[in-house]
């Protein structure tokens, strides 16, 4: 994922932005409370987003391929 960039990951909508804040990224899901924040750098963001996700989606809400999409989401380096 870059900045501006949306991946779809199970039921989860992983999304990185640039603002003048630093680089800001967002996670939704159906039944889900919307999660957002900002981080210093890219790859801070990155990792947070898959992060939360990771944090809250329940076993069901995500399959062991979408669980390892996102481990790989939150490893990747610009």
């Amino acid at each position: 994922m870059f900045p501006g960039e949306t991946a779809r990951v199970g039921r989860w909508t992983l999304t990185l932005w640039r603002s003048w804040r630093g680089c800001g990224w967002s996670a939704a899901a159906a039944g889900h409370r919307f999660i957002d924040g900002v981080e210093g750098t890219r790859d801070a963001a990155r990792a947070a987003a898959a992060a939360a996700v990771l944090a809250r989606a329940a076993d069901s809400d995500l399959s062991a391929h979408a669980r390892a999409a996102l481990t790989v989401i939150a490893q990747q380096r610009d």
